[in-house]
């Protein structure tokens, strides 16, 4: 027997999430212009590079994130109809100069001042009046926000994410939230990352493990049949 056939023998198989307008909330990470191809041109002109060829390289990246806005927002708009508790998750510093930015950030130059134009939200996932925006100024939504009180006070214990990007914060929140206690599942095409095999490698790293995973259509699926 090989390793990997005996490793699909001993996998785990977690059952579905029982999803239901009072235990589960849906979690946005960092659905922002800061995580848009956009961000990436602006940092590359100003390392003077053309904007042209920097574009033109990114092409395969818009559609991968395109596709991923796409597919959050009709999640989101799925939860909104169900009265699923929709919870966005935001990088932006507190104060003006970003002094405040978590320190990993920081070392590498990554502040996000209050009322930037990076840290607007994406417009097809932008909250709505009276929808909780955590803010957060390092990678860990549950180290960084007050996620866990506001999610222990409303009495849910699970959470739906998806988001930006998927080797990053998303892996990190899901590692965190199983840890919690809360039972997690990972939209898989509503999540990204900058590679493709980034990507890849960090949902296999925490598929049944810390988390349950499915695709778009079969989440809204379930939600629409509530």
């Amino acid at each position: 027997m090989e390793f990997e056939e005996l490793l699909q023998k001993l996998a785990f198989t977690r059952p579905p999430l029982k999803i239901t307008p009072q235990n589960t909330a849906l979690i946005l990470i960092d659905m922002q212009k800061l995580a848009t191809g956009d961000f990436l041109v602006h940092h590359a002109v100003n390392a003077e590079v053309d904007e042209a060829e920097a574009r033109e390289a990114l092409k395969d990246f818009d559609l991968r994130m395109n596709k991923a806005v796409a597919n959050a927002c009709t999640i989101l708009e799925a939860c909104r109809q169900k009265n699923i508790r929709p919870i966005h998750i935001h990088i932006q510093a507190y104060t003006a100069d970003g002094a405040d930015t978590g320190r990993l950030h920081k070392t590498v130059g990554f502040r996000v001042p209050p009322g930037s134009e990076w840290a607007e939200p994406i417009e097809a996932t932008k909250p709505l009046p009276g929808e909780a925006i955590l803010t957060k100024s390092c990678s860990s939504t549950f180290i960084g926000t007050v996620l866990n009180q506001v999610l222990r006070n409303l009495d849910l214990d699970e959470v739906i994410i998806v988001g930006f990007y998927t080797d990053q914060c998303i892996t990190i929140a899901a590692r965190d939230a199983a840890d919690l206690g809360y039972d997690t599942l990972v939209v898989e095409d509503a999540v990204m990352a900058l590679r493709p095999e980034n990507h890849e490698s960090a949902l296999e790293q925490i598929r049944n493990v810390y988390v349950r995973y499915c695709s778009t259509s079969e989440l809204v699926e379930k939600i629409m049949s509530l």
